[in-house]
């Protein structure tokens, strides 16, 4: 076994509301790792059970290989995270897990976040809130990798008539 697996632990946010979390690290990593975290409101459970299958450990197991922690929640509401689902997430239950991973033994303290679709939109969000608090309170975060959420399909969407429009042209965005 190359890593160390912990599945189902569930987070307590600020709110008292419990987030199912799953854990993959580096099994004898001589030092802390950083870590690669996803909020998802998909099931990333190991046993796919409306599809039957065994889930895609790809990314978890990629992560390991290459020296990082893997760190992949559910959103509230979603699977077996308690609580209410919303679909813009809580920013604050980013910022809680954020800084729960940066004070485990096994961590580093850096973390990147990832995803697409609905998985990349609460990363802007986190981001936020980072800028929000006082210089220099937030940096575990050091990376944000989105693919395909919301506002990247308006700005790269073809306009009415095929023409793409500028980048923040007309959609609201800066």
């Amino acid at each position: 076994s190359i890593a160390v697996v912990e599945r189902k632990v569930m987070l307590p946010m600020r709110d008292g509301v419990r987030l199912a979390t799953d854990i993959y690290r580096p099994k004898d990593a001589p030092v802390k790792v950083p870590t690669i975290f996803v909020r998802t409101p998909y099931n990333f459970n190991f046993w796919d059970v409306r599809n039957g299958l065994p889930g895609d450990m790809t990314a978890a197991l990629t992560a390991v290989k290459r020296g990082y922690a893997y760190v992949v929640q559910n959103e509230r509401g979603q699977f077996f995270s308690e609580g209410h689902y919303d679909i813009l997430g809580s920013p604050a239950d980013g910022y809680d897990t954020l800084d729960w991973v940066a004070k485990q033994p096994w961590s580093n303290g850096k973390v990147g976040t990832t995803g697409c679709s609905s998985t990349a939109e609460y990363q802007m969000g986190v981001a936020a809130l980072g800028r929000a608090l006082a210089a220099g309170r937030r940096r575990d975060l050091r990376s944000a990798w989105r693919q395909g959420d919301r506002g990247e399909r308006r700005r790269t969407a073809p306009a009415p008539g095929g023409r793409r429009p500028r980048h923040g042209a007309g959609d609201g965005d800066p």
